[in-house]
């Protein structure tokens, strides 16, 4: 790092850690904000390694070019800012060819907005860190963590508690994997920094409620990103808000004979508006239109084996049936996301940290399962809509992701959201089994 890069970078630091401190005074009569600046801390210290492990051992990737298709961007801003806004501004699917025709700009980069969203935000950004990488980076993290933090505010809310409090706050800041992945100037940071207030500013829908203004910015505002950067994470989402939505509803019919007359007409009618929304939504992205979502799949696998590195990269079960393979997978894509790399997989320290952690939510899932069984966990589950919610979004997703990646370097960044919201379900079911045996010691 050349020197104007240190001080802007070292200056940005300071600026969030003291913006950080002042937070956590204001705030700390809330317990909640204990947290604050250690997390804030962790986000930081995950960009600056995120950056300097790219920099310094990989020396290239994807963050890289983001950074480096940017500074055009910046340029224009700087030169004729509302005719660089009106580059950033241009949304259409074809904004390659329109990069080219308007500016004579060409990338790889440019043809999908999932990567034109990440320039875009990095091409702002670096108006106020002078076009610095690291301090470009660190705003990515900042930005990240503040939707994190939101998300972690909501869900405290949902579930309170002081073990829950901990043990979230763990889930969203202090897990290696989530707090350095999803740290960079990446789409990954992005995504995880709009998933959790979109997923907890729509939980007033599925309680029946209309949300207030200030959630309905926050809907459209992180649909967009997390829509644009990770489409299929929306179409994910759609089945357990459905779920909730349907039992939401039936519930809150008292009289049983005419909720039995209504459950199957209201599910009918709620099935066929997702279904009708989601094709919809795939209209806008050709790579994940849910006819060729398979075909999609089969790319995704070839080219994460074509890139992986010897032993980074992960088979499963091939069958000659395409349906075949798509279904009997399922098992496998579903724990290879959560619980691989094992410990005998590793290769590289990267891949250690990561089957690290594997093992960490491994060792969680078996503790919550001994300590209350099938039938208690399912008792729990069924009781909670969220957490049902967050289980089919989970499980989804983990196959989808499973199935697709074929690269356990890929894999530990794609997983985030689907990770994060596991760590949710078993935190709580963690907090309801240890209330469980705690009633009973006091009888």
């Amino acid at each position: 790092m050349i020197n104007s890069e240190f001080m802007i970078t070292a200056v940005y630091v300071l600026l969030f850690l003291a913006l950080g401190t002042m937070v956590s005074i204001v705030r700390r009569n809330d317990p909640r904000y204990s947290y604050f600046l250690p997390a804030l801390l962790a986000k930081l210290v995950g960009g600056l390694g995120f950056g300097l492990i790219y920099v310094y051992y990989y020396g290239y990737g994807d963050t890289f070019g983001y950074f480096n298709q940017s500074l055009t961007f910046t340029n224009h801003l700087q030169e004729d800012f509302w005719g660089g806004m009106k580059l950033i501004l241009y949304l259409d699917n074809d904004a390659a060819k329109y990069i080219y025709s308007e500016y004579g700009l060409r990338s790889r980069l440019f043809s999908g907005q999932d990567t034109l969203v990440v320039i875009k935000l990095a091409a702002l950004i670096n108006l106020l860190t002078f076009s610095k990488f690291f301090a470009t980076t660190l705003w990515f993290s900042f930005l990240s963590f503040v939707g994190l933090w939101y998300g972690y505010l909501k869900i405290t809310e949902i579930y309170p508690g002081k073990r829950l409090r901990r043990l979230f706050a763990i889930s969203f800041f202090f897990v290696p994997g989530i707090f350095f992945w999803g740290s960079g100037l990446m789409k990954d940071t992005v995504l995880i920094g709009f998933f959790w207030p979109l997923v907890v500013a729509l939980l007033p829908l599925t309680r029946l409620r209309n949300p207030k203004w200030t959630e309905w910015i926050v809907i459209v505002l992180s649909f967009y990103f997390v829509f644009t950067t990770k489409i299929f994470a929306v179409f994910c989402l759609i089945p357990g808000l459905v779920f909730m939505i349907y039992h939401q509803s039936k519930n809150s019919i008292k009289n049983r004979l005419i909720r039995r007359i209504v459950a199957p007409v209201l599910l009918f009618s709620i099935s066929i508006i997702s279904v009708f929304g989601a094709l919809r939504l795939s209209t806008f992205s050709a790579k994940f239109n849910i006819e060729s979502a398979f075909e999609t799949a089969k790319v995704y696998q070839d080219y994460h084996l074509e890139e992986s590195s010897l032993g980074s990269s992960y088979r499963l079960l091939e069958f000659d049936n395409p349906i075949a393979t798509y279904l009997l997978n399922i098992p496998g894509a579903i724990n290879v996301t959560f619980f691989r790399p094992y410990i005998w997989e590793i290769n590289s320290a990267a891949m250690a940290l990561s089957a690290l952690e594997s093992l960490f939510v491994l060792g969680l899932f078996l503790l919550v399962l001994r300590r209350g069984g099938f039938k208690t966990n399912y008792r729990i589950l069924k009781s909670d809509l969220v957490l049902m919610g967050l289980l089919i979004f989970s499980l989804l997703m983990a196959y989808i992701v499973g199935f697709s990646t074929y690269n356990f370097g890929t894999l530990v960044r794609y997983k985030i959201p689907c990770l994060m919201s596991l760590l949710v379900i078993l935190c709580v079911l963690y907090d309801r089994l240890t209330e469980i045996k705690l009633s009973r010691r006091r009888l």
